[in-house]
């Protein structure tokens, strides 16, 4: 008997955009705790050697951050800042991609950084905000290189992070985020340069940092808002959101037991879905009318 089944799907056809997550604004001046010093009294400075951690810092208020609360950061050389007292931090001179090897961190900048004599490493806060930063760092082992850049924690558990000078050519650069696996993470740009770095994928490229359309988006005024607690999405189960891969198979498994449904002229395995006369495009989005056959 014939038994007409119609399921309606949506699902994003487009793969996760490493813009998808924070949200990129111009015009957004350092606080900078250094030139403004008077401005912001009280600020803390940090003598952290190269590849290394400085001390725990107290947040001026609570901040949340894959949900979990935290009172404390520690400020990374590296450009990284740690929530909380202790764990492994990104004293990796080479950034590589995001696999758990840190916890509830902020990337904003991570590469090889190095002090000087007229570098800083500053933090300040309020009842409404807290600075973290990064000024005229130099690239290690380049000399008149400056790279400064802040991260606001807001008190409503938002924060962002803004670009001043940036400048290297002979490391990688990775922006983002992670909670407390590498499932609850957000990598925002991975600058991988071929033939640099301890870790080279397939789509490493031949240009350096300075010479990438990102560079010149950030630098000097860019800023990257983050709108909540843990703005990386967890992928765990793809169905947490719709950037995740494999969000749209499970979205049809879920709706419609498309995987133990058997139909007139489909055939599915996994993706991509290969079907006759069955699928129908409509801007960004996957909507699939099967119809067909099945035993009462």
């Amino acid at each position: 008997m014939q038994k007409r089944v119609l399921c309606y799907a949506v699902a994003s056809l487009l793969s996760f955009s490493v813009y998808g997550q924070y949200t990129y604004e111009s015009g957004q001046d350092l606080y900078h705790l250094q030139t403004n010093a008077n401005n912001f009294e009280g600020e803390l400075a940090y003598e952290v050697v190269d590849d290394g951690i400085s001390p725990a810092i107290d947040l001026s208020f609570n901040f949340t951050f894959y949900g979990s609360t935290f009172t404390q950061a520690r400020m990374a050389t590296n450009g990284c800042l740690h929530f909380g007292n202790s764990g492994s931090y990104c004293n990796d001179y080479t950034p590589d991609p995001i696999n758990g090897q840190h916890t509830f961190t902020i990337y904003p900048f991570w590469t090889d950084l190095i002090r000087d004599s007229n570098s800083r490493m500053k933090s300040w806060g309020d009842s409404g905000k807290m600075i973290f930063g990064w000024y005229d760092l130099r690239e290690y082992n380049r000399a008149n290189t400056d790279n400064s850049f802040e991260i606001i924690l807001w008190n409503n558990n938002s924060f962002d992070i803004r670009y001043g000078a940036l400048d290297i050519i002979n490391h990688d650069v990775l922006i983002g985020e992670v909670g407390s696996t590498k499932a609850s993470s957000y990598t925002y740009y991975y600058h991988d340069e071929c033939s640099t770095g301890t870790t080279n994928s397939s789509t490493c490229v031949n240009t350096n940092w300075n010479n990438t359309t990102i560079n010149t988006t950030l630098e000097n005024g860019g800023s990257l808002y983050g709108s909540g607690s843990g703005n990386g999405v967890d992928c765990s189960d793809p169905l947490n959101d719709s950037s995740c891969s494999g969000y749209a198979d499970a979205l049809l498994t879920q709706q419609c037991n498309i995987s133990d449904l058997i139909v007139n002229h489909v055939l599915i395995i996994g993706r991509p879905l290969i079907s006759k006369n069955v699928i129908t495009i409509h801007n960004t989005h996957l909507f699939v009318q099967v119809t067909g056959k099945k035993n009462q």
